[in-house]
């Protein structure tokens, strides 16, 4: 459920890049003081009382090897989905690929199979949406601000799409966790409920979400989804899962866990995983 947004756009700059690049940079001098004799910088410039040169080389070369790692655990820099796909300019993003579905694709009768399939995922969307946002306000891991923001582009997409079908948007002035279907209620007072209990956790709630939305979107284009502009927004969505599906799990081996899968098959998900982010924009392309 992951956007995938690579139309050519420029990214903006996530200041909290630069704002870790100086706390790195403080990190390592901080360090290097630290682990010189008597825990003063001049012991770097006071080489010559040392006989055995090469040896200090050496050592300084390990130390600096020990201070680089330990500054990069200390800070929590690891990849949790920056793709710069993560942080585009949405608004921007959004107009492009309306104006995109508007003109390169036909107004074609829309299927009640259609219909409700964008009812349908508009609210799942959502649900992705609230999930990562409330997690990340638990557990302040940014892959769950980056992939909120995502899904609220995914959402957008949707809503391009009731917009030219004319249709009633079914999350229109929804607060945070409310939905118009019943079961996704459920099924988000659930997620909520496991992905508080650890991080390990948040992560499995993540890639069950991911999981059950890459079914979803499966099974409406093989059951009596064939307008070209709607199957166009459903690959670009299902494209996006596959991606913060790989980040999910990324960071659950990371943390020595893993994720079985719960409704995509057990071989699909090992392909996912094993394969490469996927680029490419389909919506203003594929035509």
């Amino acid at each position: 459920m992951a956007l995938d947004p690579d139309l050519g756009m420029a990214q903006r700059k996530d200041p909290r890049e630069a704002q870790t690049s100086r706390l790195y940079l403080k990190c390592v001098i901080i360090k290097i003081v630290e682990i010189g004799p008597g825990g003063s910088v001049p012991w770097i410039f006071n080489l010559s009382k040392y006989k055995a040169m090469k040896k200090i080389i050496l050592l300084f070369s390990i130390s600096l090897s020990v201070v680089f790692s330990s500054c990069y655990r200390d800070l929590n820099i690891t990849d949790t989905s920056r793709d710069p796909q993560q942080r585009p300019d949405f608004e921007n993003k959004r107009e492009i690929s309306c104006q995109c579905l508007f003109d390169l694709y036909p107004v074609e009768n829309l299927s009640d199979r259609e219909r409700e399939a964008l009812y349908f995922m508009r609210e799942e969307e959502k649900l992705a949406m609230d999930v990562y946002q409330y997690l990340y306000d638990k557990w302040k891991h940014h892959v769950f601000e980056n992939i909120s923001n995502s899904e609220r582009q995914h959402m957008s997409l949707i809503l391009c799409l009731i917009d030219k079908y004319g249709l009633e948007d079914p999350s229109e002035d929804l607060a945070q966790g409310e939905f118009r279907d019943k079961n996704l209620t459920e099924f988000y007072d659930l997620l909520i409920s496991e992905g508080t209990k650890s991080l390990i956790n948040a992560f499995i709630v993540g890639a069950t979400i991911e999981d059950v939305d890459i079914f979803d979107l499966m099974h409406y284009q093989a059951n009596g989804i064939d307008n070209w502009d709607v199957n166009a927004v459903f690959q670009e969505l299902n494209k996006g899962s596959r991606n913060h599906m790989r980040a999910f799990t990324k960071n659950l081996k990371n943390l020595g866990a893993g994720y079985e899968s719960q409704y995509i098959s057990s071989g699909l998900l090992e392909e996912i995983i094993e394969s490469e982010r996927e680029t490419g924009d389909i919506i203003c392309s594929d035509t």
